[in-house]
């Protein structure tokens, strides 16, 4: 999902980028912007000939002649996301007044807090990746737990960068992204990212790691995604740590992430 930060720059810049949605299983798109139209941060409106619903979780349903009847010779998964007509497309989205869809995260990848409120890393994540100069890769953290932190990574060439122009030029990575001043610097950052979130979306806490993730360790997939799964269990200590303190005090950084 492209940023609305960034898609807005680009249209300023006058390159007009629009978005839409499709899926393996509707053959073609199933909602798009329209060039006379747009609206930055949504898919646009379905296109003609398909129905689309939001179930009652927050998943889009979608119905129509370029939707698949099922998947070959698959019938258990073929039950599973085609039922009654409409096939569960997996992504949590909702519609404007206009009809616009907007796609907020996947389904399985929702986290529910111990307040019992909903929060799609995606957006969390996007918001701090969009507002917070020198990090490169950011994962939030909230399912079972009363508040969202997030562990977040520094883009080494950037962070390099900073150290020479900052009287820093012979340290290295790892010193550089623990220093007083990096982390104050972020910390302010991530209160602006705050602003474009809900509530009980904000980050309260949050680790900048010593080191970047990577490929050879199996946080990233060859194409760069951080591998949730794997970097939830390999900072199992780090993520207790930011939510074993007794009190909440926002944005507390806490370094290091061994």
């Amino acid at each position: 999902k492209l940023s609305t930060q960034v898609q807005t720059w680009f249209y300023s810049a006058g390159l007009l980028v629009l978005e839409g949605y499709g899926l393996t299983e509707t053959a073609a798109i199933a909602a798009v912007n329209l060039p006379d139209k747009p609206k930055f941060g949504t898919v646009g409106p379905v296109t003609p000939g398909i129905d689309a619903r939001i179930a009652a979780d927050g998943e889009l349903l979608l119905s129509g002649p370029i939707v698949a009847d099922g998947y070959y010779h698959l019938p258990e998964e073929t039950a599973e996301a085609f039922e009654d007509g409409w096939f569960h497309t997996g992504d949590i989205g909702h519609f404007d007044e206009d009809g616009y869809l907007t796609i907020t995260d996947r389904k399985k990848d929702l986290m529910k807090t111990s307040n019992g409120k909903y929060v799609a890393p995606q957006k969390v994540e996007a918001a701090l990746l969009a507002n917070v100069p020198y990090i490169s890769q950011a994962v939030a953290v909230a399912d079972g737990h009363p508040y969202v932190i997030a562990l977040v990574t520094m883009d080494h060439d950037q962070l390099m960068r900073w150290g020479k122009n900052h009287g820093h030029p012979n340290d290295d990575y790892a010193t550089l992204s623990q220093l007083p001043e990096i982390r104050e610097s972020i910390d302010k950052f991530v209160r602006k990212a705050n602003e474009r979130l809900d509530r009980w979306e904000t980050v309260k806490r949050y680790a900048i790691l010593d080191h970047e993730f990577a490929q050879d360790t199996g946080e990233l997939t060859p194409s760069m995604k951080v591998k949730r799964p794997v970097v939830l269990a390999r900072y199992e200590k780090t993520i207790d740590d930011r939510y074993e303190q007794t009190t909440v005090s926002d944005l507390t950084p806490f370094t290091g992430g061994k």
